[in-house]
């Protein structure tokens, strides 16, 4: 397998790190200040576009996570 980490802590690290940049933690503000740039700039369609997409995206992600019901790894190390 291409991308096992399991003893690789250099590339769990970066993954985990590279996974991070599409939480809601970063995706949301990140979407909300590109929007109230476009609203400053009076693209109303484009900021509403932009909100739009990410909160559907965001809500089809949380009801696929939903829907699959696969088990999450634990992030703790035993």
């Amino acid at each position: 397998v291409l991308l096992y980490a399991g003893d690789r802590p250099d590339i769990a690290y970066w993954a985990a790190w590279l996974t991070e940049l599409g939480s809601a933690w970063v995706l949301l503000p990140l979407s909300l200040a590109g929007a109230a740039l476009l609203l400053a700039r009076r693209q109303w369609r484009a900021a509403l576009l932009l909100l739009g997409i990410t909160g559907s995206g965001r809500l089809a992600v949380e009801a696929l996570k939903s829907w699959t019901e696969r088990l999450r790894p634990d992030t703790v190390e035993h």
